[in-house]
């Protein structure tokens, strides 16, 4: 199951009207699902002293790996803000406390790129 997918998933749990307390154990999954998916970013090139033509392509791979986890992003905040966009939003307390959850967990993945990056 995509990623996309599951976030629907729980978004339309959340805003169906039979959504209790009691399932409050399916958005902590899906705040460990996010962590999966991004917890380890590809490491990049430490080494800028060889050759020019490998450190041409070296680049040229990371910025297509900055540019695959900046869509990756994209699409993850577009779904969510469908999500909050939705007329049904029930119990907003847990969509806002899952949002809360996701967007923190995404400030630190790109704080822990940004520190790769630096390097």
């Amino acid at each position: 199951m995509e990623l996309k997918d599951l976030i629907l998933e729980t978004i339309n749990e959340l805003s169906h009207p039979s959504f209790t307390q009691d399932s409050q154990a399916k958005p902590l999954e899906l705040a460990e699902t996010f962590h999966t998916f991004d917890s380890s970013p590809t490491p990049i090139a430490e080494n800028s002293t060889t050759e020019m033509p490998h450190s041409t392509h070296k680049s040229a791979e990371s910025l297509k790996e900055e540019c695959e986890f900046l869509e990756g992003l994209q699409e993850r905040l577009l779904v969510l803000f469908e999500g909050l966009k939705a007329e049904h939003n029930q119990n907003i307390e847990s969509t806002l406390r899952i949002t809360t959850h996701f967007l923190e967990h995404q400030l630190n993945v790109i704080q822990e790129r940004l520190e790769l990056l630096k390097k």
